[in-house]
């Protein structure tokens, strides 16, 4: 269910008068608050059902944690350094990317992300066309102007998983291993000069609906009318129709928590960085 429909379904059942008095924005906020609720009790239950993986460059030793990490899982060393976007060809256009002395070839495994604007061009895909400073991304077309930024990483299959070191172990002797620092991954290693691939976990306050499954969603529409829906006194000529749609909706919330706690299981995760990426895939 996509969030207009939730949206047409929390109108319908809130009985507004018109002109509206609830905006979108008012619903979205409280959309925002189910998925959350959702979100922690499918945490509860398996905490890394969410589980994301991204690469993330640096230019030391240092690595940020992805915008949207609560915390990191596990980190391999990627095998060079990312590429930077210079341009992405635009709307409706097969997506052809510059990148000055890329060094791609056709047919090679690219993963794009962070492409502002002509955001189509994120994902995993074939090189095709290359030449010394642009290549085509295969089947990719574009949805937009570029407008900023990017990165491309080459796929490798040899890519090596690294221990944690225990900070008081570490020793920055270029032994290849990683600790977490505040919001910040660090390689007990100085001279690192690598790429990596991290898995971790979302913060919740960075999920959105299309991350709950669709089999929730009717819960979904169910708690925005309940928190939304106002009802009058009872010697209003409305106040039977509201107090038996707040009851209906107020349900509907409750059986989809009931069928989460009970019948909710995580998907199985990948376990290999290529599994995520689609490496060998694609």
């Amino acid at each position: 269910m996509i969030e207009a429909e939730i949206i047409r379904r929390v109108r319908k059942g809130i009985r507004e008068p018109s002109p509206r008095l609830v905006s979108d924005e008012d619903i979205r906020e409280v959309i925002t608050e189910a998925v959350r609720s959702l979100a922690l009790e499918m945490m509860f239950i398996d905490r890394r059902y969410f589980t994301r993986a991204k690469a993330v460059s640096s230019n030391t030793h240092v690595f940020v944690f992805p915008a949207d990490a609560q915390s990191i899982l596990r980190v391999w060393a990627m095998q060079e350094k990312a590429r930077d976007v210079a341009g992405a060809s635009g709307e409706g256009e097969p997506v052809t990317l510059t990148i000055p002395g890329h060094g791609f070839a056709d047919n090679e495994t690219v993963e794009v992300q962070d492409v502002g604007g002509n955001t189509a061009a994120n994902g995993t895909w074939r090189v095709e066309n290359a030449t010394a400073d642009t290549f085509g991304l295969r089947g990719a077309v574009g949805n937009a102007a570029y407008s900023v930024g990017g990165k491309v990483f080459r796929s490798s299959k040899s890519i090596d998983l690294l221990p944690v070191a225990h900070i008081e172990d570490t020793t920055a002797t270029g032994r290849w291993r990683w600790y977490p620092r505040g919001d910040a991954i660090v390689l007990d290693a100085n001279q690192f000069a690598h790429d990596l691939y991290v898995e971790y976990l979302p913060a919740v306050e960075s999920l959105a609906l299309t991350d709950i499954p669709g089999l929730y969603h009717p819960g979904i529409a169910g708690y925005c009318v309940s928190e939304l829906l106002v009802i009058p006194a009872q010697d209003d000529p409305a106040y039977a129709d509201l107090s038996a749609s707040y009851s209906r909706n107020a349900e509907v919330w409750n059986r989809a928590l009931e069928t989460l706690r009970s019948h909710f299981r995580p998907a199985p995760q990948p376990n290999m960085p290529r599994d995520v990426m689609g490496w060998g895939a694609v």
